[in-house]
């Protein structure tokens, strides 16, 4: 199996996101999988499981949000799912991508959840321990904000998973979405770019 090594950041090995702007269409390496060799320079962090409130994180992102006068998310059972199954994903083979193992994109695993939308964003990030920290980080990445302000999206889901044996501990997915009842113009999609 051929590996690409996309992105090492320091040797914390932080990383979060993949660019890509059309749906189906990738540039690029956009995924990472944890090697010997990226072990062996990043070592081994051994950070404990990261905890998700899902009250604290509507909360965080309600708050983010209100600062540039959007309005709140609600939290939304289906797209939780389909964020706490890519995580699960991402953490179980130590990668960070917008681009499931059999293929899938945030839209497609969106709409297999069960849920019919109109405009759909996902970030991902791996190695933060804090709603805060994701955030954070999200906010100073552009397509990463761009998600957290997407100004359509009605809905969010939320998840981190953890793998003790992965450098980088802690898997993070974010979904925000509009359902097709409040379309407005063209569907769109967007995913969280990479953060510096």
């Amino acid at each position: 199996m051929k590996i690409v090594l996309f992105c090492l950041l320091g040797a914390g090995l932080i990383l979060s996101g993949c660019n890509s702007r059309t749906l189906g269409s990738h540039q690029g390496a956009d995924f990472v999988e944890q090697t010997a060799s990226t072990r062996k320079a990043a070592g081994k962090r051994n950070d404990p499981p990261a905890r998700l409130d899902l009250g604290e994180a509507q909360r965080a992102l309600n708050d983010y949000r209100r600062r540039y006068g959007l309005e709140p998310l609600k939290f939304n059972p289906l797209l939780q799912k389909a964020a706490a199954a890519h995580a699960a994903e991402l953490s179980r083979y130590s990668r960070v991508s917008h681009t499931g193992r059999n293929g899938s994109n945030p839209a497609q695993r969106v709409r297999a959840a069960g849920y019919r939308w109109s405009s759909v964003g996902e970030n991902v990030s791996a190695g933060r321990m804090s709603i805060a920290e994701v955030i954070k980080a999200w906010h100073k990445s552009p397509p990463h904000r761009k998600n957290l302000q997407l100004r359509r999206a009605v809905d969010f889901g939320m998840a981190v998973s953890h793998n003790p044996d992965s450098v980088l501990s802690n898997y993070w997915v974010l979904v925000v979405a509009a359902p097709e009842r409040a379309r407005q113009g063209k569907m769109s999609i967007g995913f969280g770019g990479r953060d510096q």
